[in-house]
């Protein structure tokens, strides 16, 4: 009897712990969380059931970047959270802001805009 009482806080805690880390795992990180992103247990469902990339992508990317006009979508992807960018804008347009693209290159990416 006694030895059943003394289990209880032990399987409390250890379950306490694991769905700490596991909310810890499947939240994005504070700079992300303002994005749309793809919910993970339909991500898991698509891997379980074998779908290909470009399926997945057309029927789980595409659809919450026209919903939002955000032009990127979070994706939950080997134990990471991805940035699929999906308007070509926003990639050059952060990339000025990241000073990736020289100022020569710049205009000429501002007038294709």
């Amino acid at each position: 009897m006694f030895l059943a009482l003394d289990i209880i806080p032990i399987v409390t805690t250890v379950a306490i712990l694991a769905a700490l880390f596991i909310n810890k795992l499947l939240t994005p990180p504070p700079e992300l969380r303002h994005l749309p992103r793809i919910s993970v247990l339909s991500l898991l469902w698509s891997y379980l059931i074998g779908e290909v990339e470009d399926a997945r992508i057309k029927r789980l990317i595409v659809p919450i970047a026209n919903k939002t006009d955000e032009g990127v979508v979070l994706v939950y992807a080997f134990g990471r959270w991805i940035v699929h960018v999906i308007d070509h804008k926003v990639f050059i347009n952060s990339m000025f802001e990241t000073q990736l693209i020289g100022t020569r290159s710049r205009k000429k990416y501002q007038r294709t805009l």
